[in-house]
């Protein structure tokens, strides 16, 4: 029970059983990722709750370096080198520009196994130049039914501040690919009465493929939309320097989009500063629901209120 350079332990909550622990060997424990979130839910809002479990049960990790995941990394980059010296590799930086998708060209999800029938390993993001940022792609580490159903149980046994976090995990979709997608999703998919548009549900990062004469033009088989009706063939794009490379990245991606469009899709796109000005975001979200057909929700003044509220903990919120 003594904390190292490493390991800081805590006692089991009494509302937890210790059965649904998982055992890392030599006697320790760690909480699954739905227990977790029932500590994490202490002193933060729905809100805050609700982008974390986007983060959890999407496709990238944003990195914190503390002194504790210092010695993690430095040692698994030792042992990558040794591996790789070997002719095996545990994780590599790609060398292409960050890319995920979450469902297939049906709507299926995939899952996230190797040719060996290994789960992906953890990839740090890189832009087109090279260069890694502070994102990492991995597998999803839960999924959305897994938290509500784990969290409605929990109200069931009254255990404490379950239903902050049943509340919270009802406004998660499955497969964000970057903090800012996860952002654009609480703002318009949480219900109205939480200060959201309310709108009917997309699919994130689905996979569309080219048909074979567009492959050249878009530099590639298939692309991952960000947010995807397909019955609708609408796709909005979010588009964060910090998460989506650099400008270079930028102007690679004109020949996805001409592609999409010569298919028949609609592609929509939100910048980063866009979102961030909460009158530009308004004016863009009312265009939008036109060109969806959504029926936006009434903008009362008690509304405005609320959403103005929303936008201001959504965009304050640093994963």
């Amino acid at each position: 029970m003594r904390p190292n350079g490493l390991v800081i332990p805590r006692r089991l909550p009494r509302h937890q059983d210790p059965d649904e622990l998982i055992s890392l060997g030599g006697g320790l424990m760690v909480p699954s990722v739905p227990q977790l979130f029932l500590e994490l839910a202490r002193g933060r809002s729905v809100v805050e709750l609700g982008l974390l479990m986007m983060e959890a049960c999407g496709l990238f990790a944003v990195f914190h370096e503390t002194p504790q995941s210092r010695a993690v990394l430095n040692a698994l980059r030792d042992a990558e080198g040794e591996l790789e010296r070997g002719g095996r590799a545990v994780y590599a930086a790609s060398s292409g520009p960050y890319c995920n998708a979450c469902y297939d060209e049906s709507g299926k999800r995939l899952l996230f196994i190797d040719a060996g029938g290994e789960s992906h390993s953890w990839r740090q993001a890189t832009t087109s130049t090279g260069r890694r940022s502070d994102m990492w792609a991995r597998p999803p580490l839960t999924t959305a039914d897994e938290l509500t159903g784990y969290f409605a149980r929990c109200v069931e046994r009254e255990v404490p501040v379950a239903r902050k976090a049943l509340q919270a995990a009802r406004l998660v979709l499955d497969g964000a690919a970057s903090p800012l997608e996860a952002k654009f999703a609480i703002m318009q998919f949480a219900p109205v009465s939480l200060g959201g548009d309310s709108w009917p549900r997309p699919f994130l990062n689905r996979r569309v493929s080219f048909l074979p004469e567009l492959r050249k033009l878009a530099g590639r088989s298939w692309c991952s939309c960000d947010e995807l009706w397909p019955d609708l063939k609408v796709d909005i794009e979010l588009n964060g320097v910090a998460f989506h490379a650099d400008e270079r990245g930028f102007s690679l991606e004109s020949g996805r989009r001409a592609a999409l469009e010569a298919m028949g899709y609609r592609v929509l796109d939100v910048a980063y500063e866009q979102m961030d000005d909460f009158e530009s975001f308004e004016t863009i979200c009312l265009s939008f629901a036109d060109v969806l057909g959504f029926r936006e929700a009434p903008r009362t003044r008690a509304f405005c209120e609320q959403r103005k509220e929303l936008h201001r903990q959504v965009m304050a919120f640093r994963f």
